[in-house]
């Protein structure tokens, strides 16, 4: 039961991670239409379907409709700040985070028994069974996830992954070089303006961008 917590702790990061690394990235420079602070906001449930399908992150496939169920209704901001001073920001609004981590750990409390049942092929009665053979039962479970699942260090580490340097953009594409980096033109995201809308359409072999496709695209609003 201890790996099956530890399974449903990484699943949930990955699907955290993958989704906001999908808009960290390229490299510097300015122009008319883009300067703003751009949003978008990431429905879990979407971002880890969608991540399924990348060759990297399959395996969460694995993980069966239930805790894709669970994450329904769960969503995140990602905040993308290019400023006139051709300096960007991204990060990621902490109290949306926090939301969606307290709403996945609600849903998970009622949804445990369905959970561990269809990850285990067991029936959710079968389980109560060997739970209570072990000398467990499903709150102690519930327990045992709850402090695997260290809400407060996810939070951090969602913090942590916020980035900022400067920015330049020219014929469609947005190159980003982040603090301490040196700038690689090969190295950019091909974005669409259209009014209020920024849409991330493509991205270079060069860059995080790249393992992440199956996510595009990425469309913010200001």
């Amino acid at each position: 039961m201890k790996k099956l917590a530890k399974l449903l702790t990484l699943a949930l990061v990955l699907t955290l991670i993958v989704s906001l690394t999908a808009c960290a990235g390229s490299k510097q420079g300015a122009a008319d239409g883009i300067v703003g602070t751009w949003k978008y906001t990431m429905d879990f449930q979407k971002a880890m379907a969608a991540a399924g399908e990348s060759e990297d992150m399959a395996g969460l496939e694995s993980l069966g409709d239930s805790f894709k169920e669970m994450m329904e209704g769960l969503s995140m901001l990602m905040v993308l700040e290019l400023k006139e001073d051709n300096t960007y920001s991204f990060y990621i609004d902490e109290a949306s985070a926090k939301a969606a981590v307290e709403g996945m750990m609600s849903k998970l409390t009622d949804m445990m028994p369905k959970l561990v049942a269809e990850m285990s092929g067991m029936s959710e009665e079968d389980v109560q069974k060997a739970l209570e053979q072990n000398g467990q039962s499903m709150d102690s479970l519930m327990e045992q996830f709850g402090g695997a699942m260290d809400t407060d260090e996810m939070l951090k580490d969602l913090k942590e992954s916020s980035s900022k340097g400067t920015y330049r953009y020219a014929d469609g594409k947005l190159y980003l070089t982040e603090e301490g980096s040196v700038e690689n033109p090969a190295d950019y995201v091909v974005v669409e303006l259209n009014g209020n809308e920024l849409k991330i359409t493509e991205v270079s072999e060069g860059t995080d961008f790249d393992d992440y496709k199956s996510l595009l695209p990425l469309v913010f609003v200001r």
